[in-house]
């Protein structure tokens, strides 16, 4: 049975190649550098928290279909019901420039994503983009389990949900 540190390893030595290092770092917390060392075999002890934060982004991220960014003001072209040929379940960050202003989740983007276009406290942040991953129908608590792990790493200001465990 591999090892934490091992199959970590194997998991980000065959990442698909959309998924760069500078993705990886932005959305699981740690450094370019970091990464980059730890994937060459260049750290000796890279210290079990940061292997298993690591490990946890590696093991819900889909490698299966790249994420889309989207300009804010387009949120509203994504159909109510996500019909045609986008899939139905989604983790979502907003941005303002590089800042991380909200992470979520959703069953239904585009009924989430008309909610979003009117709340004010998001807008009051000016966001000018979002990053959607998307998920399959079958794949709920993988969604879930990412959107956890993007807002222990991001910290967007506006997530209440987490809180707690975004600042422990």
């Amino acid at each position: 049975m591999p090892t934490l540190l091992d199959d970590t390893l194997d998991r980000l030595r065959n990442a698909p190649r959309w998924l760069s290092l500078s993705q990886i770092a932005q959305e699981s917390g740690l450094k370019v550098a970091w990464l980059s060392a730890l994937a060459s075999g260049a750290i000796e002890d890279p210290g079990v928290k940061k292997v298993q934060q690591l490990h946890d982004y590696l093991r819900v991220v889909p490698t299966d279909r790249k994420p889309e960014v989207l300009a804010f003001d387009r949120i509203k072209d994504i159909p109510a019901n996500c019909a045609g040929n986008l899939p139905v379940r989604a983790v979502y960050v907003f941005y303002n420039g590089e800042r991380c202003l909200y992470v979520g989740s959703s069953d239904n983007l585009g009924r989430r994503f008309r909610e979003h276009a009117r709340s004010r406290e998001l807008l009051d942040h000016t966001p000018t983009h979002v990053v959607i991953t998307y998920f399959a129908e079958e794949a709920k608590s993988q969604m879930l389990a990412l959107e956890a792990a993007k807002v222990r790493a991001l910290k967007p200001v506006l997530n209440v949900r987490y809180a707690k465990d975004a600042a422990e």
